[in-house]
């Protein structure tokens, strides 16, 4: 498959776990384009940049030190910077598992998907809940309006993401 992708990682006092997703976007390099790494002004943003350079040969990564603008505008940042199409975010503590992103662009592909998700696992080697279902109304009451945090009911948030798995 010709497509590849921008990887866009956003770091806070991430260098000690950075270099296991690095290790793992070498493995899966052929499918992509760039990485991206928006860095929100952490206390080891210094560690995080040298863990970074040591892999600017193996593939095209970009570190950028910003000033902490939060998660959400990290990645739109990243988003903004990208050169591909394709864009996947990860968390820093993120391992792909050899040929993720060839499963992943193939099933995009395959079903015409614009956003897709793949697999995850815990450290616990158990899938991780990554679906969700179209809200309901008791679901948009309690669980997008906080409701369901002030008043200590969490069943739409079971319901809305973990409600083929036993909790």
């Amino acid at each position: 498959m010709n497509t590849k992708i921008s990887v866009i990682t956003v770091t806070y006092n991430s260098s000690k776990n950075i270099h296991k997703l690095l290790d793992s976007l070498v493995n899966n390099k052929q499918y992509i384009n760039e990485v991206i790494i928006i860095e929100n002004n952490s206390s080891d943003k210094n560690k995080t940049e040298k863990e970074c350079r040591k892999y600017r040969d193996r593939i095209n990564l970009s570190f950028i030190n910003s000033y902490n603008a939060g998660f959400g505008k990290s990645c739109n940042a990243g988003a903004r910077k990208s050169e591909s199409s394709l864009i996947l975010f990860l968390n820093p503590d993120t391992e792909l598992q050899k040929d993720s992103l060839k499963i992943l662009l193939h099933h995009m592909k395959k079903n015409e998907a614009d956003i897709i998700g793949g697999k995850t696992i815990n450290y616990s080697d158990k899938p991780h809940g990554s679906v969700v279902r179209f809200p309901t109304l008791f679901i948009g009451l309690f669980e997008f309006s906080n409701l369901g945090k002030l008043f200590n009911i969490y069943s739409a948030h079971k319901i809305f993401y973990y409600e083929d798995q036993k909790i």
